[in-house]
């Protein structure tokens, strides 16, 4: 709590109330530039408001992206029951659902000042949307495509985890494996 906070609101995005949630917003600060971001996440269940608030450098938020993921998906409501998708079939991607979702990477976008992106989804091991949005750089024309590549930063760390632990879970190595067993030629 900062008692000393005094910004205007910029906006109030509502965002799908699910899983029993009564409102979810997204509430983004006025702040000088567009360099820093201030912003709050509002769940409402039951009169209670449950409230993640971040406030930093907007460079931070995008380097941090994973993180701060975290924190907002590890945030439990125990009074509100929690959704079990184990057996539930994905929904088919119709035109309605497909425009709600583009709709929601352009705010995204909008939102965290992002000049472009690709974005895909996976079902059974094919893909079945592609697509780009916005700019491949601030202040120029050239689009974003669902073929534009990208370079992936730090993320490629929790990445390289995730394959480390699917080859765990399945047995092919243990967590205290050396590289050298796995990679023969590795370092050189």
């Amino acid at each position: 709590v900062d008692p000393e906070f005094d910004l205007a609101r910029r906006d109030v995005i509502e965002q799908p109330a699910t899983g029993g949630l009564e409102r979810f917003v997204v509430i983004p600060y006025n702040t000088e530039g567009e360099s820093r971001v201030d912003l709050a996440i509002a769940q409402l269940y039951q009169v209670t408001v449950y409230a993640i608030l971040g406030k930093g450098e907007v460079i931070a938020f995008q380097q941090r992206q994973s993180q701060v993921d975290i924190i907002g998906s590890g945030l439990t409501i125990k009074a509100l029951e929690q959704v079990n998708l184990i057996g539930v079939e994905p929904l088919q991607l119709s035109d309605d659902l497909l425009a709600e979702y583009e709709a929601y990477i352009v705010d995204a976008m909008e939102l965290f000042n992002i000049p472009g992106t690709t974005v895909s989804v996976v079902k059974d091991g094919e893909i079945v949307y592609a697509n780009g949005f916005g700019v491949r750089e601030l202040g120029k024309a050239d689009e974003v495509t669902s073929e534009t590549q990208m370079m992936v930063g730090s993320v490629t760390k929790s990445m390289t985890t995730m394959l480390m632990a699917t080859l765990v879970d399945d047995g092919l190595m243990d967590w205290d494996t050396p590289v050298i067993d796995v990679i023969p030629i590795f370092p050189c």
